[in-house]
Order: C-alpha cells, then structure tokens, then sequence
C-alpha cells in the first residue's frame, strides 16, 4: 500500500501500517475478502472466486456530514429548478 498514494502524498496524511488517513477526509485500509463461490450470469456456471485484499475508503464523520449536507442543497435546487 506504500507505493499507492505517493503521487498524493503532500504532508497532509499520515501512514498507520495497512492505512492511510487524509486529514479532514477519510482513510483508506486494506480489507480481507474471504474466497467465496462465484456464478457466471450467462451460463450459471460456478466458479472459486479466490481469497484477495481488497483497497478500502472510509470517510471520516465530519465530512460524511459535510457531504449529506451538499447533496441536500444539491437536491433542492434540482426540485426548485424543475418547478420552474
């Protein structure tokens, strides 16, 4: 994971072992997914999907709610451009 954020790496995250936290944003951690059966949809044909780490992103509290709070503002100009 150490290699993956470099050409955003400006001083502004910190590096915790398998995670990287953007101040104000979120963090992104590595996530075990256990091997599981997949299915082809065509065929329906069963395959093993083997176990692999998958790249994960959390955002952090405060700009969860920053962006509930856009999409809010967002929401309503649509509806009040659309009653026009």
């Amino acid at each position: 994971m150490e290699g993956r954020c470099d050409p955003c790496d400006d001083g502004r995250e910190r590096r915790f072992g398998n995670e990287v936290k953007l101040h104000g944003k979120g963090s992104f951690y590595l996530s075990r997914r256990s091997s599981r059966i997949g299915r082809n949809p065509l065929t329906g044909e069963e395959f093993d999907v083997p176990e692999r780490e998958a790249m994960v992103f959390r955002t952090s509290p405060a700009y969860a709610k920053r962006l509930r709070k856009r999409r809010k503002i967002l929401a309503e100009q649509r509806q009040n451009k659309n009653k026009e």
